[in-house]
């Protein structure tokens, strides 16, 4: 089927799956999973949260996504990519608007399960539509592109949030997980518009693909073992989940530990328990551990001491309670 709409296009249509896919991820993961963070302090003061108990709504969140990521195969064989896409965005909105009405604990964790749940269904097929729209040498690219929309989203909350908190006070929360949720739908309805599964489906080849090459192109996906590399990504994935929270310990305990305490309750340096740190919020910190303070704070990135990223990890590694080490008594000893 062609779409005469855009036959005249200066560019391949690769590239609109390419920027749509981009705004996929800032729906999914950058509104659904990492806005949280900003939105969390001010929902568990509101509602009345502890700290397990707002612990408990990230673990939800990422509980919903492993399982879509477990069931998405299943779904876009039967679905197609474009319709799981579709499925997913809305149940992250519909889910963001629930959260922005939660009255309790159990709301919010409910919904919040549904918004990984929804982000799982639209960032894994969105990532394999990248696989039929570009030959192997331009797929690196093409992926490129579509990941950055994590941190442009991250930047876009960064940015709302705290305006829409100091104009609505201790309930701007609730406004913001609309006005992320009615984003959300926005993007659905793009999807629905622009996104195609094939480029047979416009009577294109894949980009970086010639036409007689084009059937092989296509059997490549449906390899005998993509079962295994499948199940091996997997375990990539979760492993890689585990190295943030190991590799934020590492810095914290070489550079940190030795003024704030290896218990963060303050030591030469000022406490950063999570009472604290929650209340500044993740820019504030990363603000200090950027630039640090008249009072003797080191300049951790200006100096070129930690990366941007190192940074941003940081800022919310601290935000967690932390690690205790085991007890070495005098049996031990």
């Amino acid at each position: 089927m062609r779409l005469p709409a855009f036959s005249t296009l200066p560019f391949h249509y690769g590239w609109v799956i390419v920027g749509t896919g981009t705004m996929v991820i800032i729906a999914c993961l950058g509104f659904g999973r990492f806005a949280l963070g900003m939105l969390l302090p001010s929902m568990g003061t509101s509602l009345s949260l502890d700290y397990a108990e707002m612990g408990a709504v990230s673990t939800g969140n990422f509980l919903g996504y492993l399982l879509a990521v477990l069931a998405s195969g299943l779904m876009a064989s039967r679905l197609g990519e474009k319709r799981l896409i579709v499925v997913g965005l809305t149940l992250v909105a519909c889910s963001m608007v629930a959260v922005s009405q939660a009255q309790g604990f159990r709301d919010v964790l409910v919904f919040y399960i549904v918004t990984g749940f929804g982000a799982g269904t639209a960032n894994i097929p969105i990532m394999a539509l990248v696989a039929h729209w570009f030959g192997r040498t331009q797929r690196g690219r093409a992926a490129g592109f579509i990941v950055s929309g994590s941190g442009l989203a991250i930047v876009f909350a960064g940015w709302a949030i705290p305006l829409i908190n100091a104009y609505l006070g201790p309930e701007g929360w609730r406004w913001s997980w609309m006005l992320l949720g009615a984003l959300v739908f926005i993007i659905a309805l793009v999807s629905l518009k622009l996104i195609r599964n094939r480029p047979a489906e416009m009577g294109l080849h894949p980009l970086g693909v010639s036409a007689h090459r084009s059937e092989s192109h296509h059997r490549d996906i449906h390899h005998s073992h993509t079962g295994r590399i499948l199940i091996h990504l997997g375990l990539v994935y979760f492993t890689f989940g585990f190295t943030y929270v190991i590799y934020a310990t590492k810095l914290y305990f070489e550079r940190c530990a030795g003024c704030h305490g290896v218990l963060r309750k303050g030591a030469t340096g000022k406490p950063l328990t999570p009472d604290i740190t929650q209340e500044r919020g993740t820019e504030f910190l990363k603000a200090l551990i950027n630039f640090g303070s008249p009072a003797g704070m080191p300049n951790w990135g200006t100096s070129g001491e930690f990366t941007d990223e190192q940074i941003d990890i940081m800022a919310r590694f601290l935000q967690h309670e932390p690690p205790e080490p085991p007890e070495w008594g005098m049996a031990e000893m």
